[in-house]
């Protein structure tokens, strides 16, 4: 599923999905990411609309959790180490799902 992905914006849906669905209940801790000014993940797109401007929120496949997807590259990367951070993977786990970007 992952590899047939060829837009960054796909990839990063399908590694957040893959996540989501390892951990479980678990993921629910990404709820308390977030930059600035603005919030990375949500339960609705509506919330993620009014943490910022163009926002861009997509659902993450087949989960009850949304996400912010109008970041550059080095952003997404960033977000999915601080999600795999956050939850406990190790260094190379995450050098190489940013590396999947």
């Amino acid at each position: 599923m992952f590899r047939s992905q060829r837009q960054v914006v796909e990839k990063f849906l399908s590694l957040l999905q893959w996540v989501q669905i390892r951990e479980g209940d678990r993921f629910k801790i990404v709820l308390n990411i977030a930059g600035r000014s603005r919030k990375y993940f949500a339960l609705s797109d509506q919330e993620l609309h009014a943490s910022g401007t163009h926002t861009n929120p997509k659902q993450i496949p087949n989960s009850h959790y949304w996400v912010v997807t109008n970041n550059d590259t080095p952003k997404k990367q960033g977000i999915i180490r601080e999600v795999l951070q956050t939850l406990g993977y190790s260094a190379g786990a995450i050098r190489r799902a940013e590396s999947a970007l």
